[in-house]
């Protein structure tokens, strides 16, 4: 009786024993796992924010590269317009001097 009965506890304990090492393989599985899918999770969001202030940078530049332009734009609008000017002027000049001369 005594020998079955430390037969049968060995088979109990060895089942047990083996059961708790599944357990704790399936709770090492599944930490490995959660810990990988909370990596990708994070890498994903990082990669949106990193799209993100990419995007908001790449506006602005072009926003302040467009500003530069017109203004670089209006400026030599401006130079032109005064170099119009400055001949009209010299030439207005030049008329009057020539009638002047005429007139002598």
């Amino acid at each position: 009786k005594r020998e079955c009965a430390i037969i049968i506890q060995k088979h109990v304990r060895g089942h047990q024993a083996r059961r708790y090492a599944m357990f704790v393989r399936q709770t090492r599985a599944a930490v490995v796992i959660q810990r990988n899918v909370r990596m990708w999770a994070r890498r994903r969001s990082f990669l949106q924010q990193r799209s993100a202030a990419i995007t908001i940078q790449c506006s602005w530049r072009t926003h302040m590269a467009r500003k530069q332009y017109y203004k670089l734009l209006y400026e030599h609008k401006a130079v032109i317009i005064q170099k119009w000017g400055r001949r009209w002027l010299a030439k207005h000049r030049y008329k009057r001097a020539l009638s002047d001369i005429v007139l002598l």
